[in-house]
């Protein structure tokens, strides 16, 4: 059977530079329609976080032509989780998918127009399920195959959507835009796993690295949900894949590419400056050192493409808050009164007469310090006692003074979250315990929330294959003695390596501090790490010789212990008739059981023979327990009542009642 991943040739250049820019090839285009297809299957047109309703209320203000929020269309009220005062007026978050998901808002209203919303999403599912299995068939030379049987298995699945269809009450216009912007997002973690490993090392591999990514990760879990994480995850796989694409000096579009990490970073500091910062950091201090070229071409390239990619957030932060540099969260505890204009009688300083800025990480919030009055952005003047001014620093100065004390401000920020992490490793290495490796009964959290029953897994709990990571341990011993053998002590880390190293770091210090919290389903602060946790897997020598010797054996292992082992576990859920806390335990030491043998066979660090098929034994069980908990937590866990997008998804929920 042969396999054509690339583009037809009848193609025009045009079309199909764009499609390699975003999908690379066939296969990569095919990861992200089979992407979108998974998502649809656990959409829910429902808030599953009460923070969504503060970016769906943004939304709905912009939409009547406002970037404040004066009415609330969602929740229960306009001060919802997120939302922030400033100058008498209340404000959203995440304005980057606020603007891209207002066209969307007009195009279902458009597509309203024609037929029932929920019939459209049913149609607009069945159509990417059509062209994902038109495109399979390509691939694999299979056209008339696929075209028949494809067309036969969609129009049955309509029909039968079709069927079983009630309308949407209530239609939340601005929500669905939203979470089909972030469902679009997420497609393209798997899409950019598979590319990246694909730069690095053969097709199958990086097929097998997308889709550990997308069935053993939490990932279409958050995909529907209006949050930033699968952006952010998005984004930093984007990054290394442009930061691999533009080691090779001589490659065409070589400097391009580097150019177009900065772009992504820009453009995810519209949806979430903190996070984008630390995707800024690790970027800088692994591409300027490593870079092919730093000729002033080269950086002015870079830099201009960095700078016109950070215009959107500038202009939006300062239409909100006069200050380009002051996102809308750090005016959490900002005055009412406070001025925060670059050219303002208070400068720049968001804590302007004695406030304090604060930084949201994992729901909490973290001081950054109080400014004396007058502002860190007035000009500072002397006296010699009798009102006489020493000296002051010109007007046409100000701005560049402001924006200057500003960013040292973010990055003094900075430094101290990675302070905050590391103090907490060393004082209270018992609460990371929780949140990386067994959630269980965390006594903070729970008198936090009031005993209430907590849902919490654990990020191993979450996705339990990223357990073969200790087989870092014999790759770097081994590596070890052959730098001995050959008198070379310093290691050899390619950039991209470096760059998913100092990004994961910097990331879980940033956040560490404030987790565990309550009620965070799979530690959704970090989702990031998941990805990066299976490129970072996929890369180990033995991880990926496995994944090349018996992929086979991975596939029919995780078929039979999704389709048989989901049903043992419903039934042995039935008959505990446990509640949804107890639930999330179980699938947690369900987990922790098939993470295990993960993790035994890749402290060996052998694929060949016997170990080799057990290694990929106990890789097709993990991943399969992390899918089994995603089908249940759709299911059931969090059915959120009629909001299934599908209703032959909704009437499965209906028939299963555990909690």
């Amino acid at each position: 059977m042969s396999v054509r991943p690339a583009w037809d040739d009848s193609t025009s250049p045009l079309r199909r530079k764009t499609l390699s820019l975003l999908w690379g090839d066939r296969v990569g285009l095919l990861i992200f329609l089979l992407s979108l297809c998974l998502f649809g299957l656990t959409w829910r047109t429902a808030f599953l976080i009460n923070d969504s309703y503060t970016i769906a209320n943004g939304v709905y203000a912009l939409e009547h032509g406002s970037l404040d929020m004066t009415t609330a269309a969602y929740g229960p009220g306009l001060e919802t989780p997120g939302a922030e005062w400033y100058d008498g007026e209340l404000y959203s978050r995440n304005y980057g998918v606020i603007f891209a998901a207002l066209p969307l808002v007009y195009l279902l209203r458009a597509l309203e127009l024609v037929a029932d919303l929920r019939v459209v999403l049913v149609a607009a599912w069945c159509l990417t399920l059509l062209a994902a299995t038109l495109l399979a068939g390509r691939i694999l030379d299979r056209r008339r195959t696929a075209t028949y049987a494809g067309s036969v298995a969609v129009f049955g699945l309509f029909s039968l959507n079709v069927a079983l269809a009630t309308p949407l009450d209530p239609v939340q216009h601005h929500l669905i835009a939203l979470q089909i912007v972030h469902m679009v997002g997420a497609a393209f973690v798997g899409v950019f796993a598979y590319r990246l490993v694909r730069e690095l090392h053969d097709r199958r591999r990086a097929v097998l690295a997308a889709v550990l990514v997308t069935l053993g990760t939490p990932l279409p879990f958050w995909a529907a949900v209006p949050k930033r994480h699968v952006l952010t995850a998005a984004v930093v796989l984007a990054v290394a894949f442009a930061i691999a694409r533009s080691r090779d000096g001589k490659r065409a579009y070589a400097t391009e590419s580097r150019a177009l990490a900065y772009v992504l970073v820009g453009l995810l500091a519209w949806v979430h400056a903190p996070e984008a910062l630390v995707v800024l950091v690790a970027l800088a201090v692994v591409d300027v050192p490593s870079a092919p070229a730093n000729d002033a071409r080269s950086l002015a390239v870079v830099g201009g493409a960095f700078l016109v990619s950070l215009v959107p957030m500038l202009a939006t932060n300062f239409a909100l808050t006069g200050d380009p540099l002051t996102v809308p969260r750090a005016l959490r505890n900002a005055p009412p009164d406070a001025d925060l204009s670059i050219d303002g009688p208070s400068g720049p300083n968001p804590a302007a007469d004695g406030g304090d800025v604060s930084l949201e990480t994992g729901g909490e919030t973290t001081e950054i310090g109080s400014v004396s009055e007058g502002g860190a952005g007035t000009p500072t003047e002397g006296g010699d006692g009798d009102g006489r001014t020493g000296w002051s620093i010109p007007a046409v100065l100000l701005p560049v003074v402001a924006l200057t004390e500003s960013a040292v401000e973010v990055l003094a920020t900075f430094g101290e979250l990675l302070s905050q992490g590391l103090s907490k490793l060393s004082t209270r290495p018992e609460q990371v315990y929780h949140s990386f490796v067994r959630s269980g009964y965390v006594d903070r959290v729970a008198r936090r929330a009031q005993d209430a029953p907590s849902a919490n897994l654990s990020f191993l709990e979450s996705a339990p294959v990223v357990a073969g990571l200790v087989a870092v341990i014999p790759v770097a011993l081994a590596s070890a003695r052959e730098r001995v053998d050959a008198s070379r002590l310093r290691p050899r880390v390619p950039p991209v390596d470096g760059f998913v190293v100092v990004f994961a770091v910097c990331y879980s210090l940033v956040y560490i501090s404030r987790l565990p919290v309550h009620a965070q389903v799979t530690v959704r602060y970090l989702f990031p790490l998941y990805p990066v946790a299976v490129y970072g897997l996929v890369r180990l020598p033995p991880v990926g010789a496995i994944l090349d010797r018996h992929w086979r054996t991975i596939a029919w292992t995780y078929s039979a212990g999704l389709l048989v082992g989901s049903q043992f576990l419903l039934v042995a859920l039935v008959f505990l008739a446990p509640g949804r806390g107890e639930a999330f335990q179980f699938h947690a030491l369900l987990a922790l059981g098939t993470a295990g043998p993960v993790g035994a066979w890749a402290l060996t660090g052998r694929s060949a023979g016997k170990c080799g098929q057990f290694g990929a034994l106990s890789i097709g069980l993990a991943t399969a327990a992390a899918t089994t908990f995603l089908i249940f937590v759709t299911v059931e866990y969090f059915a959120l009542g009629d909001s299934h997008a599908l209703p032959m998804v909704r009437v499965l929920a209906e028939l299963v009642d555990l909690v």
